[in-house]
């Protein structure tokens, strides 16, 4: 049985990559199936803004879990002990990109909640005219059944 990394991960899109733009919201996200995986990481990697970003005007990222499939139950992890890499805030905020120079970067969160769903959402506030690009991924390790391809 292959015990490389390759063969021991899956990786999976929470959001294919594409311009977010647009009014103040949450954007739609797929939620990842931890079902068959010891371990999950989520990985936010955004291009530069076409926007000055700012306390008004920025970017923040939700770590949410359920146990729903279509996501509907999808509710904030706010406690800190489910969440690596990051304290989350009350409203489960896990990364925020206000300012030049933390846009262009890639950020990751890894969960350990009990949950079998989770995802990592972009939330906008203040309107972003030009927008930012946004692709964000799960990576899911210690796969029980290997090779993961």
């Amino acid at each position: 049985m292959p015990t490389d990394l390759h063969n021991n991960i899956l990786i999976e899109p929470v959001l294919a990559t594409q311009i977010v733009s647009g009014a103040a919201g949450e954007v739609a996200v797929t939620a990842i199936d931890r079902q068959g995986f010891e371990s999950l990481v989520l990985v936010a990697a955004l291009g530069e803004s076409g926007d000055t970003l700012s306390g008004a005007l920025m970017l923040e990222f939700i770590l949410k879990e359920g146990e729903l499939a279509d996501g509907s139950d999808l509710a904030s992890v706010t406690d800190a002990a489910l969440v690596l890499g990051a304290t989350p805030d009350i409203n489960g905020v896990v990364i925020t990109v206000d300012a030049d120079g933390e846009d262009g970067k890639t950020y990751s969160v890894g969960y350990v909640g009990n949950k079998r769903y989770a995802a990592l959402v972009p939330k906008k506030t203040g309107t972003h005219t030009n927008g930012i690009p946004v692709a964000v991924i799960a990576v899911k390790g210690g796969a029980h059944k290997r090779p993961t391809l």
